[in-house]
């Protein structure tokens, strides 16, 4: 039947007896012919991963029984072994397959086919040593008789004979039917029931209590001779051997009441990942064989039972005619490819998932590279029979942790296309294994991918979830498979990309260039330009308070009537739009007892005093604690947060508007002043910036300037970096209070100067700055930066200069020091270090490169960039960093120390850099994208140093910070030092100028 395995061991015993007749002798070996004689059977069905581990099994066991001093035991098993491996592996219905798509059963294959042949030459000598101990002990090779249990044949030795079992044959090779050995007392032998006669149409007798051990084996041996071979067609005397061949039986009216094979009526479930497991069929103990579906059939699809067959017993069927055919009509139902330019179009207005499934190796080398992400699955992968869109989410376990999320969040595009090199079609009927993984990756995606959960999709939301307020399933994306390939993308002239996916075991300790201190804005501000949606989202923005209502909904001081006087039919001509009805009254009293000015007492109710709270919490319905902790530390910006609640910048930031642009609204200043008037007034426990975060949402999807999907958009329900929402925030703020926005864009030219003080050259730069910018970013949190570059050769030592700007000065952390202190790590930062640039003199390759400060604001963000992304996965430097949080000072890191300001210059630019520390962002988590982030800011009223407050989204607790040693129950120094030794950590550190 299918997937058993048959082994046939003519003898396993001598043919003089079982000891060599001395007490304490050397067992006499058995004959090497009945060694030798040993058979293996599996049937044409049995998984190729089932038969390499039987191979596998087979050859440890022969190892083990060479090294225990059974050399009969390794022989046989070894030939066992070789015989799997090369004769019956051959007639395997996957052994092509095997050679073609799947790389990794190869490889065991050929390695076993190594492994036999370095243990030929063992075991040709314990063959020898046999056959020298026969002749020494005159054993006798086993005559093969009728089967029989008697308890000895004429020599008194036992004999074993293998009957054909009706399942699989255990790993050890041992047939799960055999004979029992005879013993000099037998225990009684149990009585054979007969089946059932619903399960059989000629069903035996039981047998008497009186008959004899021997008949009743007979009988049983009998029994199953006749489900195997027909006695009108054999009359030669029946042997072991003959009863144990495998021997179709024709369905004729002898068996015409057998059970028919029942119609597969149930899908089993496609979660796992071994191959066995979807190929082996099951096995009952009443010879029953469920044929397992190989077709992406609907469910709602007749399924018609199988033809009829002249074989008792049926296997897992192969891809039928009627099952190709419905794969063909889905292929025609529409088309499965898309074209280069269907592709542009897809890009500019859709979310796309782009899927390379050539080998990592050419993926590396060059994939696709657009504005869409881009994921490899390897053919590999693809060759597994029938595998599913969870299966190959499952099996991309060493990919790329990237690629492994861009993958299972597949359900958020709209539109997946996959391509190999050159494919043009889905074939329904593959052959090559380039068509097996096209169609295996169409078909896992259109007919094997199941949704585990509920997805957000960008865009209109589905009728269900504006309806009964439930949130619905998100279709399943369309795959389609480029045609032409990559080929045709590369000679259409398109960008390709490239990638590096080896995993390092180690960091590499170096500083970052300083291209990532001043690095672009990655978003356009994009101002929303529609004049009705701008009065939109106004509305929402504007804070409304109970004197706001009550403003303009006043009490009724005039009794109403119970008539209204009949006035003509004046209708307007144009009926007005509908709005909002005001607030009902409460419901008069007609007692006399009622007065008008219980409706203001009812108003003044439910008012709270300001400052009823240590401080208003922010909720955080899904993943927002980025934005809180931010929203938190921005607040407690003494200067920058003031101007913007108390509405100083709507006077001072008039801005005015870029070429092309009609409006400007200020929406985000808008938003931030009603949020922070909100934390000013302590009057509520919690706020809820739900109209803040859509709006957030809505401008940063516009930003990109492409469709995106909902990972990479802040406001969303997913987790993002605090630094990168730090870093567009300001950039926002920056461009909805730039005076001089309007004026053309020169930051990206440096300046270069080469005469001049250090100190000089960046009150000058600055100047030139501020003429193009003048924000509320530039007034409180930008300073300026300058890198010397000199010449490495003695002769020239040509000196150049280049400042720059920064909103935050990200500190490198070196994950070889822990625990280390953030001073140091500015000092390691600031010293000079050998680049690669070419002097414009003598055209050296090489210079010094040390990087100062030069102008330093009042309020400064230090981001300590623990983030990682090596090989594409994220990780996390989790050692712990030290820092003060009073009398930080900066001076050392000038360029020109000047403590006592000399020159009676800027207070940025020269006098004593001290700094307090006055908001810290804590991450919580293994990656900046992941866990959680809480803010601790200090609380300035109280007048002590370390009474700090603890801002966890809407908990809100007071705990201390920097206590001395030994610190006092209730410090959290260490959570913000990380010195716990888990994931938490300081990531932004917000510092105040003294006295500014």
């Amino acid at each position: 039947m299918p997937g058993s395995t048959v082994m046939v061991d003519h003898g396993v015993s001598n043919g003089n007896g079982g000891s060599s007749g001395g007490k304490g002798g050397k067992r006499p070996l058995p004959h090497i012919e009945d060694i030798t004689s040993v058979t293996v059977e599996i049937e044409a069905y049995t998984p190729i991963e089932r038969v390499l581990q039987m191979a596998e099994t087979y050859l440890r066991q022969a190892e083990s029984s060479k090294n225990f001093g059974r050399p009969d035991l390794a022989l046989k098993d070894y030939i066992r072994a070789t015989t799997i491996i090369v004769t019956e592996i051959k007639k395997m219905k996957g052994w092509v397959s095997m050679q073609n798509d799947n790389k990794a059963q190869w490889e065991r294959y050929q390695r076993l086919l190594k492994q036999i042949d370095t243990a030929h030459g063992d075991f040709a000598a314990i063959k020898a040593e046999i056959k020298a101990d026969n002749a020494r002990t005159g054993v006798k090779p086993i005559n093969h008789g009728p089967i029989s249990t008697a308890g000895a044949n004429g020599h008194g030795h036992r004999t074993a004979h293998s009957i054909s079992s009706n399942r699989v044959s255990s790993a050890k090779g041992q047939s799960l039917l055999t004979s029992p050995p005879t013993s000099p007392q037998p225990r009684a032998k149990p009585i054979v029931h007969p089946k059932p006669q619903s399960l059989h149409g000629n069903a035996l007798r039981p047998s008497g209590g009186g008959e004899s051990r021997a008949t009743q084996a007979q009988q049983l041996a009998e029994r199953f001779a006749n489900l195997r071979i027909n006695p009108a067609q054999s009359s030669h005397k029946q042997t072991p051997q003959t009863i144990t061949s495998p021997t179709k039986s024709s369905v004729d009216a002898t068996f015409a009441d057998l059970p028919k094979v029942p119609d597969a009526i149930y899908n089993p479930p496609r979660g796992t990942i071994s191959n066995e497991a979807a190929q082996l069929p099951s096995s009952t103990p009443n010879m029953f064989s469920r044929t397992v579906p190989t077709v992406p059939v609907s469910l709602s699809k007749p399924i018609s039972p199988p033809p009829a067959t002249p074989e008792l017993f049926v296997t897992a069927k192969a891809l039928g005619a009627a099952d190709l055919e419905a794969i063909t009509q889905a292929l025609d139902k529409s088309r499965e490819y898309i074209t280069l330019d269907e592709l542009y179009e897809a890009l500019d207005n859709e979310t796309v998932l782009l899927i390379d499934i050539r080998p990592r190796e050419e993926f590396d080398r060059a994939h696709i590279s657009s504005s869409a992400p881009v994921c490899c699955i390897e053919p590999e992968v693809l060759a597994r029979p029938e595998i599913s869109a969870n299966q190959i989410a499952d099996s991309m376990i060493l990919a790329p942790a990237a690629e492994q999320l861009l993958f299972e969040n597949r359900h958020a595009f709209r539109r997946i296309v996959f391509y190999d090199q050159n494919s043009r079609a889905i074939n329904a009927q593959p052959k090559t294994p380039q068509e097996k993984a096209i169609n295996a990756m169409f078909v896992a995606l259109e007919f094997y991918d199941f949704p585990g959960r509920f997805l957000e999709r960008p865009g209109p939301r589905p009728a269900a979830e504006e309806g009964d307020g439930r949130r619905a399933a998100a279709p399943k994306p369309q795959a389609k498979l480029l045609s032409g390939g990559f080929d045709a993308w590369v000679q259409a002239g398109n960008p390709v990309g490239t990638s590096f996916t080896k995993v390092e075991h180690k960091y590499k300790a170096s500083r970052p260039p300083r291209e990532y201190y001043n690095q672009p804005h990655k978003w356009v501000p994009r101002p929303i330009q529609d004049p009705a949606e701008i009065k939109r989202w106004e509305a929402l923005a504007i804070n409304r308070t109970y004197e706001d209502f009550f403003s303009r909904y006043p009490a009724i001081d005039l009794r109403e009537s119970m008539t209204s006087p009949v006035v003509g039919d004046k209708r307007p001509a144009v009926s007005l739009p509908p709005v909002r009805p005001p607030p009902a009254v409460p419901r008069r009293s007609y007692t006399g007892l009622a007065d008008v000015g219980d409706v203001e007492a009812i108003g003044r109710a439910p008012r709270r005093q300001a400052g009823v709270y240590l401080r208003t919490g922010i909720s955080n319905p899904g993943s927002w604690c980025y934005a809180n902790s931010l929203l938190q530390a921005l607040f407690a910006s003494w200067g920058f947060s003031s101007e913007i609640y108390g509405g100083d910048w709507l006077r001072l930031y008039q801005v005015p508007l870029k070429p092309g642009e009609t409006a400007q609204g200020q929406l985000l200043m808008r938003f931030l002043m009603s949020i922070f008037n909100e934390l000013q007034r302590k009057a509520e426990k919690t706020i809820y910036p739900i109209d803040f975060m859509e709006y957030l949402q809505r401008i940063h999807r516009a930003s990109f300037g492409r469709v995106v999907s909902n990972e990479n958009v802040f406001g969303t329900n997913y987790q993002q970096d605090v630094l990168e929402f730090y870093d567009w925030l300001m950039s926002i703020v920056n461009d909805e209070t730039n005076i001089h926005r309007d004026q053309a864009d020169l930051g990206s030219r440096d300046y270069a100067p080469r005469d001049g003080s250090y100190t000089a050259c960046a009150i000058d730069y600055w100047t030139r700055w501020t003429q193009r910018s003048a924000s509320l970013v530039d007034k409180y949190f930008r300073g300026v930066e300058v890198t010397t570059l000199r010449c490495t050769n003695n002769r020239c030592n040509t000196v150049t200069r280049r400042y720059s700007t920064f909103q935050t000065l990200n500190v490198t952390v070196d994950p070889a020091t822990d625990p280390v202190s953030m001073m140091a790590l500015l000092r390691n930062q600031t010293q000079r270090e050998r680049v690669t640039a070419t002097c414009d003199v003598c055209a050296a390759t090489e210079k010094w490169s040390t990087t100062k400060l030069a102008r330093l604001p009042d309020r400064l963000a230090v981001c300590l960039l623990r983030s990682t992304f090596i090989a594409g996965v994220p990780g996390k430097i989790t050692n712990t960093i030290t820092f003060d949080f009073v009398n930080v000072d900066l001076t050392p890191f000038m360029a020109e120390e000047d403590r006592g300001n000399a020159g009676n210059l800027d207070h940025h630019y020269a006098g004593d850099m001290t700094y307090d520390v006055y908001a810290v962002t804590v991450h919580i988590g293994e990656t900046s994208r992941s866990g959680h982030y809480i803010t601790y800011v200090r609380e300035w009223e109280s007048g002590n140093p370390h009474d700090w407050i603890k801002l966890n989204d809407t908990t809100v607790t007071r705990v201390r910070v920097g206590s001395p040693r030994p610190r006092p129950p209730g410090d959290v120094t260490d959570e913000l030092w990380s010195a716990r030794g888990n994931d938490s950590g300081a990531y932004m550190i917000y510092l105040r100028r003294r006295g500014y």
